[in-house]
Parts: structure tokens; C-alpha cells; sequence
């Protein structure tokens, strides 16, 4: 059985139960009528529809974005400590004074107006959507991120 919300992620309320038949005529009958049995209001019920069409392969595109953008840290001798699908990428120094490099890597970087975190585990940056399709923006970041790494390893 597999169940989650909408709230969060789709601006609405309420979630689902996916399961087989009989899981689902369980949790239908058994469970208290004045919490599970009320229906989703038809205005909400479209914002969910609404944002789903919205979204559309975003997700996927999202995905592939961080794949290719991981194998662009590592091509940088990046060692990056993220799941190569996650658009939050935590990477570091392949040395020894990493906290020191870390720090030198980004002031560069924030002095060309290339902004990201400087974290106890290393740097981040936050992936999305819109750096995804802003071929300008993301050449900049990545020369940037590329010329701080060749000047301070």
C-alpha cells in the first residue's frame, strides 16, 4: 500500500491511498466515517487537475537536468557527495584544506554573481526548473563554477 499527500506539493488538500482492492475496501470501511469520507470540493479538485497539466514532464526534464549537471561537477574534480537525480548538489574540494578551498571557491564565485551555499558538508546548489531552460544563466554558472576550480586546486 502506498499513500500520500497533495497538500505540499500540489496546493491543495487532502491525499490518496493506492493499494490493492482488498487494502482499499478495508480502509473504506473500516475507517471513521467523519475523517476519510468526505470528497475533494470540485474548485480544489481542479487545481490539483490545473497543476498537474502545469507541471507536465518537468519533473522528468528536472531529473536530467541533475544527472547532467552532477557529471559537470565531477568534470571539474568536484567530488560530489549528492544522489546524481537530486537537484540539491552538495559537492566539495578533492583535498586535504577542503573547508579552506571550499571558502576561496565561493567568494569567486559570489564575486562573478554565481550564489550558493557554503555548508558543514561542503557547497549547494539548488537546481531548477528555470536554470534548466535558461542556457545563458546555466553557461554562466558553469564557467564560473569551472574557472573558481581551476584557480584554487
Amino acid at each position: 500500500m502506498s499513500f500520500g499527500t497533495i497538500e505540499g506539493a500540489i496546493g491543495s488538500i487532502g491525499g490518496y491511498c493506492v493499494g490493492s482492492h482488498a487494502v482499499i475496501e478495508h480502509q473504506r470501511l473500516s475507517g471513521s466515517g467523519y475523517i476519510f469520507s468526505a470528497s475533494l470540493p470540485t474548485y480544489l479538485a481542479q487545481i490539483v487537475i490545473k497543476s498537474l497539466d502545469i507541471l507536465d514532464n518537468k519533473p522528468k526534464r528536472l531529473v536530467k537536468f541533475a544527472q547532467q549537471f552532477h557529471k559537470f561537477l565531477e568534470t571539474c574534480n568536484f567530488e560530489v557527495f549528492s544522489h546524481p537525480v537530486s537537484p540539491f548538489k552538495v559537492f566539495t574540494v578533492k583535498n586535504e584544506n577542503r573547508s579552506e578551498l571550499e571558502t576561496k571557491i565561493h567568494k569567486i564565485c559570489s564575486e562573478e554573481n554565481v550564489h550558493f551555499l557554503q555548508g558543514e558538508k561542503g557547497l549547494v546548489i539548488n537546481l531548477n526548473i528555470e536554470l534548466c531552460e535558461n542556457e545563458k544563466k546555466l553557461q554562466k554558472i558553469q564557467n564560473v563554477l569551472k574557472n573558481a576550480a581551476e584557480q584554487v586546486v
